[in-house]
């Protein structure tokens, strides 16, 4: 009996049943900070590529779904592309920030994931400031190397400070009640 209800438990957790933002994101944190250690830890090139590629694993196997939400969070950056569209960057952990990319690797202009000044969603993150904490929802952007896109330049950037693609959905600031 005791083997059932463990079984159905653990199915419960795996099948999404008790989705929790607090929790996700604690999970995420932990997975970046965890193999950040490691690779700073590490004494040659190997290992450290070896804490990358252990850290893509984890990602991917704890994060099926590249959407998250209502995780909570502090604006780092508030600008705009010089279309005006929107680029927002938060962090959600100690150096762990997600953000809009506003170029890609040859300068050209990307769209797809920045705010689009026309939004309300633009509207509601121009009432915001740099410092601000929040709560928001979207979609990380799938990556070859992190499992989620990561924007660092250098390898020990992705990794003690990774900034990784994400388009938000949904903001909200975290002082105001949800109606």
């Amino acid at each position: 009996m005791k083997f059932a209800l463990l079984l159905l438990v653990f199915s419960s957790v795996a099948m999404g049943a008790s989705y929790s933002p607090a929790t996700d994101q604690a999970r995420f944190v932990s997975i970046i900070n965890q193999y950040a250690k490691q690779f700073s830890q590490a004494s040659n090139g190997m290992q450290r590529g070896a804490a990358r590629s252990a850290r893509r694993k984890a990602l991917c196997t704890t994060f099926r779904s590249m959407r998250i939400r209502n995780w909570v969070g502090t604006i780092t950056m508030l600008d705009t592309t010089g279309s005006g569209r929107g680029v927002l960057g938060v962090n959600v952990g100690q150096n762990i920030t997600l953000a809009t990319s506003s170029t890609d690797d040859f300068g050209e202009s990307m769209t797809h994931d920045t705010i689009s000044p026309r939004s309300q969603l633009f509207k509601t993150v121009a009432a915001e400031r740099v410092g601000a904490r929040i709560i928001f929802s979207g979609n990380f952007e799938r990556g070859d190397d992190d499992c989620f896109a990561e924007q660092s330049l250098t390898t020990a950037d992705a990794m003690q400070q990774p900034a990784f693609g994400f388009k938000f959905t949904q903001v909200r600031s975290a002082s105001k009640p949800v109606k």
